[in-house]
């Protein structure tokens, strides 16, 4: 496993890892603080915290690595959210080289969760969009569709089952 590689010091892991995940990682980051700079930023900082200290990431069965850090990436955007105007940003240059060979693989996993996610139901599409990227919690989800919490949270898993079947996450 990659993770076990990084843990050991093997940087050809952590580049691997970055080639796997960095953009869907991006994209999430992105559409959450819709600002490039800010999306780089969140982007470094989580690779270089899986390079110091791999050990902090406990997966389950459950949870894929791609599924983990995706998720990550996006509660740290919405952290990111409360605590700055949406003005400020840095200009910390990217961690590693872009890697292209694996540009075809991840276009084809991005098409595919698009294509997934796109032919969902509306509301459902909707509902999983305002999570997703909009950062909201089921309480706020709640609010703004007048759908009681336990349907919302059976939509999230519904749609969170559908990504996996198409090995999305």
């Amino acid at each position: 496993m990659l993770l076990e590689q990084v843990a050991r010091g093997e940087a050809y892991a952590l580049a691997a890892l970055y080639d796997r995940y960095s953009e869907m990682i991006y994209a999430v980051a992105l559409r959450v603080l819709r600002h490039p700079t800010a999306a780089e930023e969140l982007l470094e900082d989580l690779f270089v915290e899986i390079w110091r200290s791999p050990e902090n990431i406990s997966l389950t069965r459950r949870v894929s690595l791609g599924a983990y850090l995706i998720i990550t990436a996006r509660n740290r955007a919405i952290a990111m959210l409360r605590r700055r105007p949406q003005s400020s940003s840095s200009t910390l240059a990217p961690l590693l080289v872009y890697d292209l060979a694996n540009e075809t693989e991840r276009a084809v996993l991005a098409e595919k969760a698009s294509f997934t996610v796109a032919n969902l139901p509306r509301k459902q599409r909707k509902l999983f969009e305002m999570a997703l990227y909009d950062g909201l919690s089921l309480r706020e989800l709640a609010e703004v569709s007048a759908e009681p919490i336990p349907l919302l949270k059976g939509t999230i898993t519904d749609v969170l089952f559908s990504l996996r079947e198409a090995n999305w996450v």
